[in-house]
């Protein structure tokens, strides 16, 4: 997984590979104190995905993109930056 362009002040993209024939992610970004700021349930098909996630709304700051898998439990998470 790889997010760009960090920093941002607009649109934030997702690259996903997608190992499975059919897989399930849940995206959620957050504050540093925790709060939940988004959140989007995927479902993706086997293959290289960039999914794109409107930022804009967010105020100027820090952020975590958590990206996790409901069905094996693997979570990846990323910082990035709204500027």
């Amino acid at each position: 997984e790889k997010l760009f362009p960090n920093p941002t002040n607009a649109n934030l993209n997702v690259l996903f590979n997608v190992s499975e024939n059919i897989a399930s992610f849940n995206l959620q970004a957050y504050d540093i104190t925790g709060a939940v700021l988004y959140q989007q349930q995927l479902q993706l098909e086997k293959g290289k995905h960039t999914i794109p996630i409107d930022v804009s709304i967010l105020s100027t700051g820090q952020y975590i993109l958590s990206i996790t898998n409901p069905i094996n439990n693997v979570t990846y998470e990323q910082k990035f930056i709204k500027q």
